[in-house]
């Protein structure tokens, strides 16, 4: 699913490990909890993906006289929002 760079480092990473004293790693301790530290790393990770700045909903075709084609208008306005991405270490999300 899409989300901030924000959004993402509050979320597990199945990846991410943590590691103990006597050389063993884990990304959750016996009882399910997890270690803040083995939360996403968004953009910091190779796995990361950023979504294009948009995408063709975000457009209507409109007729402009006297040219065959037409013209897309934006339906949408970005200014403010914040980029996002996904985690592309399983695939691109589905819409």
């Amino acid at each position: 699913m899409p989300m901030t760079e924000e959004e993402a480092r509050t979320k597990w990473c199945p990846h991410a490990r943590q590691s103990t004293d006597n050389f063993t790693t884990y990304n959750r301790s016996e009882s399910g909890k997890v270690d803040d530290s083995c939360n996403c790393v968004a953009s910091d990770c190779a796995a990361w993906r950023w979504m294009s700045a948009h995408s063709a909903d975000d457009f209507d075709l409109v007729d402009v006289p006297g040219d065959p084609i037409g013209a897309l208008v934006r339906r949408r306005n970005y200014e403010g929002e914040a980029r996002r991405g996904f985690c592309g270490a399983f695939g691109k999300p589905e819409a």
